[in-house]
């Protein structure tokens, strides 16, 4: 299942950056800035909502993720922001309890004007109760929809990638644990 997501979204984004701009925007070294009317640069928040869904195991389990997420950074041109993303996520990996991630997140868009593709990448972590820290990486590729001069609708899919460490203490013994898990997960939501 792993693979073929990767498979997958390889594709995809070989696919977006191949036939990411249309015909009518030149590419990016020859562009002149400020010509589509809409959001070129400044700060910039995007809030989405998220559903991630797996199938794994030797019985089939699932496991099910909901998140709501803001990232709240920079919009330095019309390729390219940049932000602090905090978020609340409900996921039946681990344990099934409400987890806080924090991560940075880049995302380049193939293009200026109403509708462009995004390709994005998100890192970071979450604390868990007992201070073993939950790694996060998400690559996405979505598109950009802009409803009006400063709001677009954005809607991205991606792998989920998370890595938890575990260290147990039994006596005078030390145990340590690695749970890799990887959700495909959709977004979506508004870019002001």
């Amino acid at each position: 299942m792993f693979f073929r997501t990767l498979i997958l979204f390889s594709f995809l984004t070989s696919t977006m950056l191949v036939y990411g701009s249309n015909h009518k925007n030149p590419p990016l070294f020859q562009r002149k800035f400020n010509e589509t009317g809409f959001k070129y640069r400044g700060f910039i928040n995007i809030t989405e909502f998220g559903l991630g869904y797996r199938k794994q195991g030797p019985i089939n389990s699932e496991e099910v993720l909901i998140e709501l997420r803001t990232v709240n950074g920079y919009q330095f041109n019309y390729n390219f922001s940049l932000g602090i993303g905090l978020g609340a996520t409900l996921a039946t990996y681990g344990t099934s309890a409400i987890k806080y991630p924090i991560t940075l997140d880049a995302r380049i868009a193939s293009g200026e004007g109403k509708n462009t593709s995004v390709l994005g990448i998100s890192g970071g972590f979450i604390l868990n109760s007992y201070l073993n820290p939950i790694y996060i990486l998400q690559p996405t590729i979505g598109l950009r929809h802009y409803v009006s001069e400063n709001t677009a609708m954005v809607i991205s899919l991606g792998p989920k990638m998370l890595l938890q460490g575990n260290t147990t203490y039994y006596r005078n013994l030390t145990g340590k644990d690695v749970a890799f898990f990887h959700i495909v997960t959709l977004n979506f939501g508004f870019s002001f």
